[in-house]
């Protein structure tokens, strides 16, 4: 089920967005399961994901803009028996999946949109490695809020561009859907040219 809505209030232009997804999916291929210091794939037979995806859009006559994202997801075994015996993952959350992350991202287009700075926030809740009924503290994936800055200028009618990204600018501690930390603090810059811009 979607729903959209666009409307215009002087010079802003707002736009929301919502998705509401119910799926009931059998043989659910590529689970990826984690045990010990190696992984592996798994098939599910039956599995169930609900949730909701909003977004909010706020845009200023094309020079101002802010952007909100939030899904909430919940995506549950749903088989009662693993080859014949009672299932002690039933009705939990698959692992390695958060049920709820958001970020917003807000900028402007300066010097005729030659110039464009964002920033983002983004935030992901707590939650499992494994299976919620064998996890631990030291199992669980943190939740994270981590904050990036990109900068972006074209010249010479776009022919050339440098782009700055200046990635989790206060150095929090993040981690991938399989608890390895992410890289800290970054810095990086790239330069493109077009040798045919028409």
């Amino acid at each position: 089920v979607s729903y959209r809505f666009n409307k215009w209030v002087n010079k802003f232009k707002i736009t929301q967005e919502t998705n509401l997804f119910y799926r009931n999916s059998e043989d659910f291929i590529n689970f990826r399961s984690i045990g010990g210091p190696v992984s592996n794939y798994e098939n599910l037979t039956d599995v169930f994901a609900r949730g909701v995806e909003s977004s909010i859009q706020i845009n200023y006559n094309n020079i101002a803009e802010v952007n909100f994202n939030y899904t909430y997801q919940k995506i549950t075994d749903e088989n009662k028996f693993d080859e014949g015996f009672e299932n002690q993952n039933f009705e939990e959350q698959l692992p390695n999946r958060p049920i709820s992350f958001w970020n917003i991202r807000a900028g402007a287009h300066l010097l005729k949109q030659k110039l464009n700075i964002f920033w983002t926030t983004q935030n992901v809740d707590e939650y499992f490695l494994s299976f919620e009924h064998l996890g631990s503290d030291n199992l669980d994936i943190p939740a994270q809020l981590t904050h990036n800055l990109d900068i972006d200028y074209a010249f010479d009618n776009g022919k050339y561009n440098v782009s700055l990204s200046m990635v989790n600018l206060t150095d929090e501690l993040a981690y991938d859907n399989f608890r390895i930390q992410k890289p800290g603090r970054a810095l990086y810059v790239k330069f493109r040219y077009f040798i045919n811009n028409k």
